[in-house]
Formats: structure tokens, C-alpha cells, sequence
């Protein structure tokens, strides 16, 4: 078998590189193929439309809530008003014990104008 010589064995390691270089430029610029993703496919389509429903339905029923809530805080605040009407007019502590006394003392000029008993 012939050795290769000195020379030829840089030209083939040349030629190696050379072959190594092409082949990365061919696989750097090689057109990549596009894919049309702006087809979408039944079962996506009909995800999206349950969905969809799904939505209607959550954003019907959250109305539904605010209206039932938007009644209850108005009848919370009549609610108020008319416990600070009552609290405004009903009488204190101290009030109803002047009455009793009042009373007391007109029961007693009552009954010291009554004449005694036994006469």
C-alpha cells in the first residue's frame, strides 16, 4: 500500500474542510418550511364556541349577582335610616324615668286630696 505523501494529505484535509464549510452554509441558509397556523382545526373551533358559552353564561349570572347585590345594599341603607329615625325618636332611660316620676308625684297630690279612709 502507498502511503500518501506529506502533500497529499494536506490537500485532502483541505478539501475535507472545504467540504465541511459548504456543507454548514447549505444547512444555515436551507429554507425552512412554513406552516400555516392560521388554520385552525373543528375541534379547536368548536373548544372555542363552548367556551365562548361558558363566558356568556359566568358574565349573565356575575349581572344577575350585582343586581341582587345593588338591591340589598338599598334596603341595608333603608334599613339604617329607619333604625336612626327610631333611635332619633324613641325615649331614653332618662326620659322615661322623669315620666315615672311625674307620675309619682301627680299619684300623690291625688291621694293627699283624697279624704281618709274611715270617715
Amino acid at each position: 500500500m502507498n502511503q500518501p505523501t506529506r502533500e497529499e494529505f494536506d490537500a485532502f484535509k483541505q478539501e475535507i474542510r472545504q467540504e465541511v464549510r459548504q456543507l454548514r452554509e447549505q444547512r444555515q441558509t436551507e429554507e425552512i418550511p412554513a406552516i400555516n397556523v392560521n388554520v385552525a382545526s373543528k375541534d379547536v373551533l368548536d373548544q372555542l364556541q363552548a367556551i365562548n358559552e361558558k363566558l356568556d353564561q359566568q358574565s349573565t349570572l356575575l349581572k344577575r349577582i350585582d343586581e341582587k347585590q345593588d338591591e340589598h345594599a338599598k334596603g341595608l341603607a333603608m334599613h339604617s335610616r329607619q333604625i336612626s329615625t327610631l333611635q332619633t325618636n324613641m325615649a331614653t332611660k332618662t326620659d322615661i324615668e322623669k315620666r315615672f316620676d311625674a307620675i309619682a308625684e301627680v299619684q300623690k297630690l291625688i291621694l293627699d286630696r283624697l279624704p281618709p279612709q274611715g270617715e
